[in-house]
């Protein structure tokens, strides 16, 4: 018999796309799997919702408002299964997800990460999607891969919790805690054929202004997961606020999605990607510059990382 499969969903003010990502997931085939959503919305909207129309999917709901990472952990605590399935709310999932998960786990014993596709065709939303998801974009063959996005990952659950789990008070927690398990040992290994399509609802202002915050939690983690030295710092700050490391992201972002044969469609919507790619860049000049003048900010910030737990 497969191992059970618990699947978590964070959830705040997420009424729009909750019922088609419920829907998505509530017609998985030829695996065992619990679904736990754990809602932080001040409406608690979705708990009618989920009696009425949902009533298998178990419903946390917290009155203090967490971070994404918060509540996957959270539901992470309360699961049953032997693996944990991560998505996110506006993410909705192939119909043979889960047991494409299931197979690539069962023939590796990796940590599992699969393909992110967009929801939809609109120019905008698809140049968003390349700019945050082409790295894990469906095509190609199964490979090792150096980051698991919440939006599409499989974990051991002993071993994650193990780990100690993501880091909760930041938004790259997911980015934390692939290396800190691959510095440990552990190999994440990319499944192109168990997909998601993510639904994008941002505009310009929404997405730069992300891209930009992200960036900057990139340099900050970045420089403090690998304890660089000023002078490195200073060579990164000096790279990235000359936007030189622009050009090598759109490159690799062009081979990834050669790779999975959308090379047009990213030419298409290269003004979108270089708007995102360039706020992201400056976003960690930004947080390099922090980590160079010492911003107690960002101090507490590394100080909080989790430390691995020794089995």
């Amino acid at each position: 018999m497969h191992p059970l499969i618990s699947v978590i969903i964070p959830a705040y003010n997420s009424d729009v796309t909750i019922p088609r990502s419920l829907r998505a997931l509530s017609a998985q085939r030829g695996v065992r799997y619990e679904i736990i959503l754990v809602d932080s919305s001040p409406s608690n909207l979705l708990g009618p919702l989920l009696r009425e129309q949902f009533p298998q999917v178990r419903y946390i709901h917290s009155a203090e408002r967490l971070l994404p990472h918060a509540a996957r952990n959270l539901g992470a605590a309360a699961a049953r299964g032997d693996l944990l399935a991560f998505t996110d709310p506006d993410a909705y999932a192939h119909p043979d997800w889960l047991r494409q998960l299931m197979a690539a786990y069962t023939a590796t014993g990796h940590i599992i990460v699969g393909a992110v596709a967009c929801y939809g065709r609109r120019w905008f939303d698809q140049g968003v999607h390349f700019t945050k998801y082409d790295k894990w974009l469906p095509g190609g063959v199964p490979r090792p891969i150096d980051v698991a996005p919440t939006v599409n990952a499989l974990y051991n659950r002993n071993i994650f919790l193990r780990s100690g789990g993501f880091q909760g008070t930041m938004m790259l927690g997911d980015t934390d805690l692939s290396w800190r398990m691959r510095e440990q040992g552990a190999v994440l290994w990319f499944a192109p054929r168990a997909v998601v399509e993510h639904h994008h609802l941002a505009d310009w202002g929404s997405f730069l202004s992300e891209r930009y915050d992200r960036g900057q939690q990139q340099g900050q983690l970045r420089a403090g997961a690998h304890r660089w030295g000023k002078l490195r710092l200073g060579l990164w700050f000096l790279s990235s606020i000359l936007l030189l490391r622009v050009l090598s992201q759109l490159l690799s972002s062009a081979q990834c999605a050669a790779r999975s044969g959308v090379i047009g469609r990213f030419l298409i919507t290269l003004p979108v990607i270089t708007a995102g790619r360039t706020a992201w860049v400056l976003g960690e000049a930004h947080g390099y510059l922090d980590c160079l003048r010492a911003d107690p900010g960002v101090e507490r910030l590394l100080a909080e990382l989790p430390q691995p737990q020794v089995p």
